[in-house]
């Protein structure tokens, strides 16, 4: 239903085709010859994408075109009928500070094809034509979408889409991780700017090109997905084109990944889908680290509370998906009431050991999750489910202690559904008013607690075993003999792992305490949160969701993100710890 949809999308924006403008760059040629892109493909990508604009009735006259090519695709641009410019840096920034500033249109679109690389501060940067070894000539894109938001500029919608690498700098390759590049100035914030950027890659991801075709994956997908638009739409709907991009490439095997966010004006409402880091609006509250340590009420009932045992259906499965083994085990767990009619059924983990990671032979596992390591881990308490809207909403509902609770964050609706829509920070406010109810500490788990929790004593990419199906799990299963339900569904209908566990694998992904690391190199043994080193801006998420692969739905599939994220993927679970 339209009210189960967030507030505002692009597809509210009020823009003609004649007053739209755009700024195709496609780079696949560099001063820096060994940069070349071999096999050719942004050329190609850029001209295509400045057809496509064509064909839906954007002027000529506003489409500023830049490219590099190769010799073998100079034909190509021979044959275009626009003009052509060169993608050197000081070309590309006069077109944007003194050109495209200056137009007084709907809407602008970004369109660029080339290499990019994440500096030590995260920043995205997109090289020019003329970067070489010795000046990595780039455009800081950071500082591109604030002048854009910023009344310097005049066009107040912007749809940006970017098929580059994401790969972080490495000083062992002797690359500075610091390097000078253009970054532009902008005025004041405005508030009636719309933001779309629809990226090829997450941070430390490798954009792939298909040098058969002389065509990018993720530019091919777009450009497949825009055609499919009906030609009376304009502008597209670019969240529906990024959720079909996005499932696109849930089939392939390309270690990339499409991210996307957009923006609706600086300090109004923010609905923001896997980003890269990006300045956020200052409004989101802060909730700072002291306060997340000292969650817990003021005298914290650390009494292990009366514990009940149940019954549940542990299913085992080999790796062609056959159900091997059905048996029923016995759990325990205490239940915290929240209200007269909703309650928290919190199960019992009881300490133990295991190796956490992936080893190197277990198929789609990522460098992330190694090296393989013996972790202990105290026993606690985790919820049976992720927290449903039900409880979510019970807990809205008590005393606030830092920040503002929504009643019903949830994109989609159900009070047995998992809550989404649920940053980091909103998650920790929702620990610290169950705490200071209940009288007991109630907070995020680890990751280590997490991982341990979900294997359940198995050593399998799963806890059901080497492979999962959608009779097992709701994640994207958008294949033979399977049923992708493209939602969350309601919690406990899948069988549980051995700990009585259940919704470990997809359904949603679940925020965990701990900060983002490369890998496991100086991890905690002891199963506490890792909050030191690494980075503190991105948190850790796991188990994936009803529109993620299986690869990372697996037990040792790691994800992170900015805490102030919200998204239809992101939910959470709580555990609880005495003594």
């Amino acid at each position: 239903m339209e009210s189960d949809r967030p507030q505002i999308t692009m597809t509210e924006i009020v823009a003609k085709p004649e007053r739209t403008y755009a700024l195709v760059v496609g780079i696949e040629k560099y001063h820096e010859t060994a940069w070349n892109v071999k096999g050719g493909g942004p050329v190609n990508d850029a001209l295509k994408f400045a057809e496509w604009l064509c064909k839906r009735g954007v002027p000529k006259e506003n489409i500023r075109l830049c490219l590099s090519p190769l010799e073998e695709s100079c034909y190509l641009v021979e044959q275009s009928e626009l003009e052509v410019e060169a993608a050197t840096e000081n070309n590309l920034s006069d077109i944007i500070e003194n050109v495209l500033s200056k137009k007084k249109g709907d809407l602008l679109f970004i369109f660029w094809v080339g290499h990019g690389l994440l500096t030590s501060e995260r920043e995205r940067r997109l090289f020019c034509a003329d970067a070489t070894s010795q000046n990595w000539r780039n455009l800081d894109l950071n500082s591109l979408l604030l002048l854009f938001a910023s009344n310097w500029f005049q066009i107040p919608n912007h749809i940006c889409m970017v098929d580059a690498c994401a790969n972080y700098v490495s000083e062992s390759k002797g690359r500075p991780t610091n390097f000078r590049g253009k970054e532009f100035s902008s005025g004041s914030p405005r508030q009636d700017i719309q933001q779309f950027v629809l990226l090829a890659t997450r941070e430390g991801e490798t954009a792939k090109v298909n040098t058969k075709s002389q065509t990018g994956y993720f530019s091919q997908a777009v450009r497949e997905v825009l055609e499919q638009e009906a030609l009376e739409s304009w502008p597209p709907n670019m969240e529906v084109i990024a959720e079909k991009v996005k499932r696109q490439f849930a089939s392939l095997d390309k270690k990339q990944l499409p991210t996307y966010f957009y923006r609706r004006s600086w300090d109004g409402d923010v609905d923001i889908s896997r980003p890269t880091n990006l300045n956020l609006p200052e409004k989101i509250p802060q909730f700072n680290d002291e306060s997340v340590k000292n969650i817990s009420a003021k005298s914290p009932n650390l009494l292990i509370p009366d514990t009940t045992t149940f019954d549940f259906e542990v299913v085992t499965v080999n790796a062609q998906g056959r159900e091997t083994k059905r048996c029923t085990e016995q759990g325990k767990y205490f239940i915290e009431s929240l209200d007269n009619e909703v309650c928290l059924e919190m199960v019992y983990i009881p300490d133990g050991k295991f190796s956490m990671g992936a080893p190197k032979e277990e198929f789609e596992s990522d460098e992330d999750e190694r090296p393989q390591h013996l972790v202990t881990v105290k026993s606690f308490f985790m919820s049976r489910y992720p927290i449903t809207q039900a409880q979510w909403r019970v807990v809205a509902e008590f005393p606030k202690i830092q920040s503002e609770l929504d009643l019903a964050p949830s994109y989609f609706k159900g009070d047995n559904l998992a809550v989404e829509r649920v940053c980091w920070r909103h998650a920790q406010e929702f620990c610290a008013r169950l705490s200071q109810q209940t009288g007991r500490i109630y907070r995020l788990p680890s990751e280590a607690e997490w991982e341990y929790a979900c294997r359940a004593r198995t050593t399998t990419p799963f806890h059901f075993g080497a492979t999962i199906t959608t009779d097992l799990a709701n994640y994207y299963g958008e294949d033979a003999n399977r049923v992708y339900k493209q939602q969350t569904t309601e919690v406990g209908i899948f069988p549980a792992n051995t700990f009585g566990l259940c919704d470990m694998h997809g359904l949603v992904w679940e925020w965990c305490e701990d900060y983002q690391h490369e890998d496991y190199q100086g991890a905690p043994l002891d199963g506490s949160a890792w909050v030191n080193d690494g980075n503190p801006e991105y948190r850790i998420l796991r188990g994936g969701s009803w529109d993620s692969s299986p690869r990372f739905c697996r037990s040792a599939s790691r994800f992170f993100e900015n805490p102030n994220i919200r998204d239809k993927e992101f939910g959470f679970r709580v555990v609880c710890s005495f003594g």
